[in-house]
């Protein structure tokens, strides 16, 4: 979850289809109030790749991460490729995985 949001604020903004994408993959989870409040709390204040990586310890991890994040947005902007770049890169995942991860 705090890979697709902080995806999602790459560019420096949250727009109506970012934080419906974000909703819609959580959705299947049902989510208690005190996880929707988590949830609220995580957007106003998004994680940095640095956090997010620090909590990553597999490579199935890794992929996991880097694949919510590519959900989270479509890249249509350079800060949200350059985002994207770095999360994999720091996540060590190939550059080639990485770009099929984003064309799911």
């Amino acid at each position: 979850m705090r890979a697709m949001i902080a995806a999602a604020w790459a560019d420096g903004s949250l727009d109506g289809q970012e934080r419906a994408a974000i909703f819609n993959g959580l959705d299947s989870y049902q989510l208690t109030p005190e996880e929707t409040a988590f949830l609220h709390r995580e957007l106003a204040d998004p994680k940095s790749i640095a956090e997010i990586v620090a909590s990553v310890t597999t490579p199935e991890q890794a992929t996991a991460v880097y694949t919510a994040a590519c959900m989270a947005i479509v890249a249509d902007t350079a800060a949200e490729h350059a985002f994207l770049d770095e999360l994999a890169a720091r996540l060590r995942i190939d550059p080639n995985t990485a770009h099929a991860l984003r064309r799911g």
